[in-house]
């Protein structure tokens, strides 16, 4: 498929749409993004996942 095909695809209210930007870049946390320069400790990782592991993940919680 070609890009232009591609496009043609997306409802033209979609289309239409400008891009989003950045509204307060000087925040000390954003919590709008799916990133983290920071990874976390060790500890809580491990308690995390041992967390998840304990879960019956067939059943709803």
């Amino acid at each position: 498929m070609t890009t232009n095909a591609a496009v043609e695809r997306i409802r033209q209210t979609v289309r239409a749409l400008s891009g989003y930007y950045d509204v307060n870049p000087d925040a000390d946390v954003k919590l709008d993004q799916n990133e983290n320069a920071y990874d976390f400790p060790e500890p809580l990782k491990r308690e995390t996942f041992e967390h998840a592991a304990a879960v019956h993940w067939e059943r709803y919680h």
